[in-house]
């Protein structure tokens, strides 16, 4: 994903950061996926709706609350502006009598360094609300903000032990979890036991990229979850781990998650973990050899697995 694997040019200020989605950055060009199999085709077109506000912000001295002093003006919020994208999704079967059906409709939306969506799916006339759509991207400055956000609440919810569970899968030696604010500035810590805690930046990339994965799957519900590339920073010897964990967590919160790879190694511990696993779809994305344009194929399970068995290229 173009804009994400850039550090999102630290999330550019003049422009935001999905129009590198579109052809020539128009956002005004409409989008559409054809979907076949064996017995139908259905042609999905996504329509956009872009906008730009300024949003208030508040934020109160707690010490000042507390002791029941008058709120000084100067600790009262700020103004910031605020893209957004709403994107509607509409499907018209490729047949005679062709009648479009309104799908959903999803919104993103960049506060400061941090991405939020909404999807609403619409059905009879009824809106269903679904939670936050979760991007996990490669940006190590994103990532951060949303980990600490995630580890709050968890352990707000004394829930330290579903987080140190997982954790443990990719380093045994962290026993402990903490979260240290000096100023604005907040950092997480690991116990690894030695005689400090140390910094999670100091225990590598990896660490740091597992904790937003598992801190995200644990904290939605009712949610999707999209990652890109899922193995990026994380050592071969321990994607099984992780990828087991976010299966059997996403299934208790009834999360959905896609993820994208080019590692084989992520490939080969997808097979491992169970080649019938119900749980599991592999989809290839390519382009067509004359016309480019994108395609997706989803891999039976059973193909999927001979073919990684045999050595067959399937990315």
């Amino acid at each position: 994903i173009q804009a994400f694997r850039k550090e999102m040019a630290e999330i550019n200020k003049n422009k935001p950061f999905w129009v590198s989605y579109f052809h020539d950055m128009d956002t005004s060009q409409k989008m559409s996926i054809v979907i076949r199999d064996e017995r139908s085709e259905v042609t999905q077109t996504y329509e956009t709706e872009t906008n730009q506000r300024l949003e208030s912000s508040l934020s109160l001295n707690v010490d000042t609350v507390l002791s029941n002093q008058n709120i000084p003006r100067q600790t009262i919020g700020s103004q910031a502006t605020v893209n957004s994208l709403k994107i509607n999704v509409t499907e018209t079967p490729n047949a005679k009598n062709r009648v479009s059906n309104k799908l959903f409709s999803m919104q993103l939306k960049e506060d400061g360094v941090e991405i939020k969506s909404e999807i609403k799916n619409e059905r009879d006339g009824i809106n269903y609300k679904f939670k936050t759509a979760t991007i996990i991207t490669t940006s190590r400055k994103i990532n951060k903000e949303a980990t600490i956000t995630n580890v709050s609440s968890l352990l707000t919810q004394k829930r330290k032990k579903d987080i140190l569970e997982n954790l443990k899968k990719i380093d045994d030696r962290i026993v402990d979890i903490a979260i240290s604010a000096i100023g604005n500035n907040k950092e997480i810590y690991l116990d690894i036991g030695f005689s400090e805690l140390n910094e999670i930046s100091m225990l590598g990339e990896g660490i740091s990229r597992a904790l937003s994965f598992i801190s995200s799957v644990l904290v939605q519900e009712n949610s999707i979850i999209l990652i890109d590339e899922i193995e990026n920073g994380i050592h071969y010897s321990v994607i099984k781990d992780i990828i087991k964990s976010l299966i059997s967590s996403a299934k208790q919160n009834n999360n959905q998650i896609f993820a994208t790879t080019h590692s084989q190694d992520v490939i080969r511990a997808i097979n491992e973990i169970d080649s019938k696993n119900e749980d599991i779809a592999y989809i290839r994305l390519g382009r067509e050899k004359n016309s480019l344009k994108p395609t997706a194929v989803q891999f039976n399970m059973d193909d999927f697995s001979y073919s990684v068995e045999n050595d067959w290229e399937v990315r």
